[in-house]
């Protein structure tokens, strides 16, 4: 906290999260039961440029909302659900801009 202040509660989390994803796969792989397969490979970076987008989007979404975290309750959730709601549509777009999500894979996910 003294040299980060709250950021470093998400911070720990989301470390804390990638983490244990890491070490999942590669005991899962090391065991032989997870390969990663060609569609994967080919969409993980677009994956990972769409999110350093969205999350470049929020930083400066929220800079222009600047102002209104110093409001009432009310506003100060109104902000909030405006760029919690801009950063997922900001992100869907970008999934299927950059070819990371297809319509098909859509349509299968509920198809099954």
């Amino acid at each position: 906290f003294f040299w980060i202040g709250f950021a470093g509660i998400p911070i720990a989390e989301a470390t804390a999260a990638w983490t244990n994803v890491g070490l999942l796969a590669f005991t899962l792989w090391r065991r032989g039961h997870y390969t990663p397969d060609a569609q994967l490979k080919r969409r993980l970076l677009r994956v990972v440029l769409a999110s350093v987008a969205m999350g470049v989007a929020l930083w400066f979404g929220d800079r222009a909302l600047q102002g209104y975290w110093d409001a009432t309750l009310v506003v100060k959730v109104g902000a909030l659900a405006a760029l919690c709601i801009g950063g997922v549509a900001i992100f869907g777009v970008l999934l299927f801009v950059t070819g990371a999500l297809r319509r098909s894979d859509i349509k299968g996910g509920f198809a099954r």
